[in-house]
């Protein structure tokens, strides 16, 4: 019995398989050597003097921030001196109001104190005048007393009023006249009219003299008040104009240093741009480089897996020849002895050959309920389940079916399909997928493996009973025989549920 010692397990990939990876590793290496050196210097070089001029534009960002901080310090504190100076320039042009309406009050009272002096001048002149009336009166009434006392009339108690009349004593000596003698009434009520309208000039002189007084204190004060608030108006004038010059120079200093550090921070972003295309270049013409060696390595790798399968391929079919005719040479020496054999029965003899030989050369047809056929003529040498690994000693799932046929027998597809799979596997050896479609409901995969060749590739629809391929025995295996494998809706099945 021939047995199949993979049982599914995988194996270890096919020496060319293995150089693969390798050549492929060994490209990439020499792709990245040929990269290196003073390129990658270069790229260093560009990266830190980007990342130098990123840094110095954080600073300029910063000083630009700081600077413009300041500018808007100082348009502030220029803002609030202009206001104080409006404030101040309002406040001088009313103390420059205020003195000259007091300037111009001053002059009204000095008008009015002249007006008044002279009106005092003529007060007191009108005194002087009523004065001498009175004391011309006051003659006239002695000499009156004095003929009355020489005639001895009643007149003759007056004579002490009249002699050496004095003008303060005026009132009383009216009063003593009253009494000491009855003068004519007329020129008693004619001496009291005179002294009483002397009283009211001297009065009147009097308040003239405190109303002018008064007022020209008044207008000194203001004027004083006046000329204060103006002195008090151009100092503030003074401290708030050279307040807003200084915070007018601080503003231009401001705006220089701003205007400075916005333009050297276009300069560096203008570098940085620079150097950041530069590095995008670099790293593409790397990719655009390594793109190119890639595909390049892909080509050889490509081109040493074509001749490495053309080689394996020539060397297995050379195998198989030689397996061929060493497998016909055993079958003509049995041939030959099953003939000395069978001489004395020649008749029988012909009756067994003839089956025996439709049955090597015709295909199977019997098939299940599914309409499946068998893929070779071959009884089953070792159905789907757990079975005691004949190698390694242990319980392990076969996952097929195998069948007994001869090196070389053909493999036809058991039901039509198109090939999905056609390669080699350390453990499987060359073999084959059939995607069958959905066949009574189920979609059915199934899985030819170790034969010496296949007929068919990727892509080709095949029918019922079509030559795929060859049995063999390549991979994990220790005799000619076909692997038989089943997939229903993606899970693996045992074969025997179709066929």
């Amino acid at each position: 019995m021939i047995i199949d010692t993979k049982d599914g397990a995988p194996g270890a990939l096919m020496p060319g398989a293995r150089r693969a990876p390798r050549l492929a590793m060994a490209a990439v290496t020499v792709l990245a050597l040929g990269l290196g050196g003073t390129p990658a210097a270069h790229a260093d070089d560009l990266t830190d003097k980007r990342d130098r001029i990123n840094a110095q534009l954080a600073d300029t960002r910063a000083n630009v921030d700081e600077f413009s901080s300041e500018l808007n310090k100082a348009a502030s504190q220029l803002q609030a001196s202009e206001a104080k100076l409006s404030q101040a320039r309002t406040a001088l042009a009313a103390a420059q109001q205020q003195r000259t309406a007091a300037q111009a009050e001053d002059t009204r009272l000095a008008a009015a104190l002249q007006e008044a002096r002279k009106k005092l001048t003529q007060a007191k002149q009108a005194v002087a005048d009523n004065q001498k009336r009175v004391d011309a009166e006051a003659r006239l009434i002695g000499a009156s007393v004095r003929e009355t006392h020489q005639q001895n009339t009643e007149l003759m108690g007056i004579a002490a009023f009249v002699t050496d009349v004095k003008t303060g004593d005026v009132n009383e000596s009216m009063q003593w006249s009253s009494t000491i003698f009855n003068a004519t009434q007329a020129q008693m009520d004619r001496l009291q009219s005179l002294q009483m309208q002397l009283e009211a000039a001297k009065q009147a002189q009097t308040k003239a003299e405190q109303e002018v007084a008064s007022q020209r204190e008044a207008a000194a004060n203001q004027l004083a008040t006046t000329r204060a608030a103006e002195s008090e108006a151009d100092r503030a004038a003074a401290s708030v104009a050279s307040l807003f010059s200084a915070n007018a120079r601080a503003k231009a200093s401001a705006e220089d240093k701003v205007a400075a550090e916005k333009q050297r921070e276009a300069d560096l972003a203008g570098e940085s741009s620079a150097v950041q295309q530069r590095i995008a270049a670099r790293i593409a013409a790397q990719k655009a480089a390594a793109a190119k060696a890639a595909a390049e390595a892909r080509a050889r790798q490509a081109a040493a897996e074509r001749a490495r399968i053309a080689a394996q391929r020539a060397a297995r079919e050379a195998a198989e020849a030689a397996s061929r005719r060493q497998a016909d040479a055993a079958a003509k020496q049995r041939a030959a002895d099953r003939a000395q054999a069978s001489a004395r029965r020649a008749a029988t003899a012909a009756r067994v050959e003839a089956p025996a030989a439709e049955s090597v050369s015709s295909p199977a047809v019997s098939s299940g309920g599914n309409g499946f056929i068998s893929p070779v003529s071959g009884p089953l040498t070792s159905p789907y389940g757990m079975r005691l690994h004949p190698v390694l000693h242990y319980w392990k799932l076969h996952d097929g079916m195998d069948f007994g046929a001869g090196c070389g027998a053909p493999i036809r597809a058991p039901q039509s399909g198109v090939v999905t799979e056609a390669h080699y596997n350390a453990g499987y050896g060359n073999r084959l997928l059939i995607d069958h479609g959905s066949v009574g409901g189920s979609y059915v995969t199934t899985a030819y493996n170790h034969a010496t060749h296949y007929v068919v590739g990727v892509g080709e629809h095949v029918s019922q009973g079509e030559v795929i391929g060859y049995v063999g025995t390549t991979g994990y295996s220790t005799g000619c025989h076909l692997h038989l494998m089943v997939w229903r809706n993606g899970q693996m099945v045992n074969p025997a549920t179709i066929f």
